[in-house]
């Protein structure tokens, strides 16, 4: 019995590459050099895609009418706005994505981002960047600070 077929539509890590290739035909949409030429010749035997909004793919009506045995979409992100979800729904395609997948990292990027407004990370460094520093001095120190917030 044949594997059924995997639409990836963009790159993806090699864990992932290596797990779906041993259960699936895989398919990659960016390394085709002719899309509809690949929806033509395999997309009936499509029934699994894998995608995510790093692929700079939209899973639209138009793509999901060239895979009309398409069961699921496995989106690798925290959201799914790249994909039909009416359209999907009405096809009765189960969509899953990867809920909290870059919880820490949001929250290491809001401390950053904190901490380099409140301390004026950002303006320093455009002061040194622009020859001030020989120029006009030390940059100004700043009253911010996290302590006592």
């Amino acid at each position: 019995m044949s594997k059924p077929g995997l639409l990836n539509t963009g790159p993806m890590m090699q864990l992932i590459n290596d797990g779906v290739a041993k259960h699936f035909t895989v398919y990659g949409l960016h390394e085709s050099p002719d899309r509809e030429a690949l929806f033509a010749k395999a997309g009936a035997e499509i029934s699994a895609l894998c995608t995510g909004s790093h692929t700079g793919v939209k899973t639209d009506a138009a793509m999901l009418h060239r895979l009309p045995n398409l069961k699921i979409i496995g989106n690798f992100g925290v959201g799914y706005d790249t994909i039909d979800i009416a359209e999907a729904k009405r096809r009765g395609i189960i969509i899953t994505n990867t809920p909290e997948v870059l919880t820490e990292e949001v929250a290491d990027t809001a401390i950053g981002l904190l901490l380099g407004t409140i301390r004026e990370f950002y303006e320093a460094e455009q002061w040194l960047r622009e020859g001030r520093w020989s120029r006009d001095g030390d940059y100004p120190l700043t009253a911010g600070s996290l302590r006592d917030r």
